[in-house]
């Protein structure tokens, strides 16, 4: 399977993502919720020319607060 694999894509090297990760897995969804609503509102129109994820910084819970706050107002349930 790994010939049939590297025969049909080649060589590829893995980069890892240089962007926030969370520190827990119960906080996954709230860091794509954040990335996804930046896309959105703030980056697609440069993208892919500029990459907006370069930020390490950890979402804190006042983060998280205002990302769920945010996503309320744009789909409210």
């Amino acid at each position: 399977m790994a010939y049939l694999l590297f025969s049909a894509v080649g060589s590829y090297t893995w980069t890892m993502a240089k962007c926030n990760q969370q520190p827990r897995d119960s906080d996954s969804g709230y860091y794509i919720m954040r990335w996804m609503y930046d896309f959105v509102n703030t980056h697609q129109l440069h993208f892919p020319s500029t990459i907006p994820w370069t930020c390490r910084r950890q979402l804190v819970e006042k983060d998280i607060d205002r990302t769920v706050e945010q996503w309320h107002t744009m789909c409210p349930i």
